[in-house]
């Protein structure tokens, strides 16, 4: 009885310090579009990246996205994006809507949901599961004893 209460108190708080986390990546994400200036870009070229896990070799395509910063720098740039993938989802010569930091223009955000909050979403629903989890431990009874 006493082994299922302490996990579940790990449990709890792994799941709090991931809630905590998330709402740390939360604020930085509201920071940044607080600043943040939008702007149509061009994909301009894939850049393909291998990456080597304990699942094997996998490439991911990038996309170099070059458009017009409005302050900072000013002029054109060509930022590289965060996300990979395989298939690319990007082609040459798309259009992409982004947000991007006018101070460093190459720290930009696709103007899409999942690109912006999928990190703080993620978290806080892991560290919700894992306070479910450990509620539903300690509220079980246990009819062995």
């Amino acid at each position: 009885m006493e082994s299922r209460r302490s996990f579940a108190a790990e449990f709890a708080a792994i799941g709090i310090l991931t809630i905590i986390g998330g709402a740390y990546y939360a604020y930085n994400q509201i920071s940044f579009l607080s600043r943040c200036e939008k702007a149509s870009g061009t994909v301009v070229d894939l850049l393909w990246e291998t990456v080597t896990d304990e699942d094997g070799t996998h490439e991911y395509s990038y996309p170099v996205i070059e458009f017009t910063n409005t302050r900072g720098a000013g002029g054109v740039t060509l930022a590289k994006g965060r996300v990979g993938s395989n298939p690319p989802e990007y082609e040459i010569g798309d259009v992409v809507n982004i947000l991007y930091d006018p101070q460093d223009p190459e720290y930009f955000y696709r103007d899409d949901f999942w690109d912006i909050w999928m990190g703080p979403t993620i978290a806080a629903s892991l560290g919700s599961a894992f306070i479910l989890v450990a509620l539903l431990i300690s509220r079980t009874r246990d009819y062995g004893s």
